[in-house]
């Protein structure tokens, strides 16, 4: 695999797809913020590690607990700005947050580069984040934010 452009929200989430669609490899998802529908972006979620920053606004706790559910490990880390979905397939480094907002029908204009796997030192990049586990206090914490900002912009 090479080096591949994308340039719009359809081919960054078809990339995802793509590069998450196998279901007994590693896959990490690190993204700023975690919006309505991303599970519609990641097939297969069990097992996935998600990374994500619990700024009230741009990450939802409802959307938290549900991929929680569906077995995604999720890891928060405060100041997380940066977009990477990597798998043994690939990598991609992108603009576009894990939301339908970013991928789907917010109209967003977004960019990506896909990339080989190896070109991304994974555990080194993860090690950086200074990641915690996403647990139960800091998650009801979030919601009681997020709900506070919601009433503030709805």
């Amino acid at each position: 695999m090479g080096i591949k452009i994308l340039s719009s929200s359809t081919e960054i989430k078809s990339a995802i797809r793509d590069i998450f669609s196998v279901k007994n490899q590693r896959r990490v998802a690190i993204a700023a913020f975690v919006g309505d529908e991303a599970s519609a972006y990641l097939p297969y979620p069990k097992g996935i590690e998600l990374y994500c920053w619990p700024k009230a606004g741009g990450t939802n706790p409802s959307v938290i607990r549900d991929l929680q559910t569906r077995g995604v490990q999720v890891y928060f880390s405060d100041s997380l700005h940066m977009k990477l979905y990597w798998s043994k397939k690939g990598a991609i480094i992108t603009s576009a947050n894990l939301s339908t907002y970013a991928l789907g029908s917010g109209g967003l204009k977004e960019v990506g580069v896909l990339l080989p796997a190896s070109s991304i030192n994974i555990n080194r990049t993860i090690q950086s984040l200074a990641a915690r586990d996403a647990e139960e206090k800091e998650l009801t914490d979030l919601e009681e934010a997020h709900k506070r900002v919601h009433r503030v912009n709805p």
